[in-house]
């Protein structure tokens, strides 16, 4: 190829055809590319349109269940407190025959029904020794319920003593 003509010549009929069928060929794949990088980008929005309404979904669900949950679970605490703040201000005024209904509760608040129902019953109980004691019924038996039992030792006390009062007026 000595000849500057031919070479040009030889370059325009087998090179250049390969060169611009090169420049094609990149162009193309440039352009697929580019249409692959378009469509995944799509693709890649849409996924993250319907991640946040999943996301935002899921809190929906989260939230509404939180707040039944936080209901419910006060209503089963602060109902029966306020039954028992209830009673307990009735038995204040006198009023012991009523009994609470929790006792079958296995947690703090069973324990505190338990504990005021068997208040109540010491109550009845020592009521029901003075209402004999005022019909003039002197057999009557207290036996305090322990060792710090003042209002039984008091009961207990005062029946020994109309005992003795009465004994001693019968005697003379």
């Amino acid at each position: 190829l000595e000849n500057p003509d031919a070479a040009k010549e030889l370059y325009g009929e087998q090179y250049r055809p390969l060169q611009i069928e090169a420049a094609n060929v990149t162009d193309a794949m440039s352009g697929v590319a580019d249409q692959e990088r378009k469509e995944a980008l799509e693709h890649s929005i849409t996924v993250r349109r319907y991640g946040k309404l999943a996301m935002a979904g899921l809190m929906a669900v989260f939230f509404v269940t939180g707040i039944s949950l936080s209901f419910l679970i006060s209503r089963s605490i602060c109902t029966p407190i306020v039954r028992m703040a209830g009673s307990m201000t009735r038995a204040a005024h006198g009023e012991v025959s009523e009994r609470l209904d929790l006792d079958e509760r296995a947690d703090e608040l069973g324990d505190l029904s338990r504990a005021i129902n068997a208040t109540y019953g010491y109550v009845d109980e020592m009521s029901r020794v003075a209402t004999a004691l005022a019909g003039g019924d002197l057999n009557v038996q207290v036996t305090p319920r322990s060792s710090t039992d003042t209002f039984g030792k008091a009961f207990s006390l005062m029946v020994e003593k109309l005992v003795n009062v009465i004994s001693d007026v019968r005697n003379g």
